[in-house]
């Protein structure tokens, strides 16, 4: 498949059938770490474990990347996921749009980083721990200081719960990544005020 140009891009994760890899479903776009302990998953549906995930993806019926935080996945193991090269030249200042689903007693840390030099070094940009309940929720990030193109890689950290026992209950996912165009506030106009009496 091609991978996109420039911005403003959307990536739903709604490749068919969402059992395949990652590599296959939106490949060679998207890409798992080397530098890490196991893998994002591309899903629809509920996850594998109870009380923890989400149940479906955002807007109903399609895929979402989560990491699966069962046995063999431990307590501090990491799973990045890296996007590909996004061009945001054409934009006069950038911003990252996602939904973010972290629900689970054991829920760990969800990290976004960013990288302007062709993923040679990355900046940390945003980053959320704990339980945040069965929800999605839009998290919106400025790219200040990006000009020319954007890296960005998720990392995914496993947690464990308030007795230090369990650790699968931190299935975490992400869904709608977007890289867009900052929203401009409408300008107001002037407001007057006329036939103003007192009251009481």
């Amino acid at each position: 498949s091609t991978c996109p140009g420039g911005a403003p891009y959307l990536e739903t994760f709604d490749a068919n059938p969402a059992s395949q890899a990652l590599t296959n479903a939106t490949g060679p776009c998207w890409t798992q770490s080397t530098n890490d302990v196991f893998d994002w998953l591309i899903n629809f549906g509920p996850t594998t474990s109870a009380t923890t995930g989400p149940s479906d993806d955002i807007t109903g019926g399609g895929n979402y990347m989560y990491t699966e935080t069962s046995v063999p996945a431990a307590v501090g193991d990491s799973a990045i996921l890296i996007s590909p090269s996004i061009d945001v030249s054409s934009l006069t200042s950038a911003e990252i749009s996602f939904q973010c689903h972290m629900y689970g007693a054991s829920m760990g840390t969800l990290r976004l980083d960013a990288s302007s030099d062709g993923g040679t070094t990355f900046t940390t940009l945003w980053t959320k721990t704990g339980d945040q309940g069965d929800v999605w929720t839009e998290e919106v990030i400025q790219l200040t200081g990006f000009t020319t193109s954007a890296i960005v890689r998720f990392v995914s950290t496993v947690g464990v719960d308030a007795g230090g026992t369990v650790s699968y209950w931190s299935d975490m996912a992400i869904d709608n990544f977007q890289i867009r165009p900052v929203a401009n506030c409408p300008q107001t106009s002037s407001l007057t005020a006329s036939n103003v009496t007192s009251s009481s």
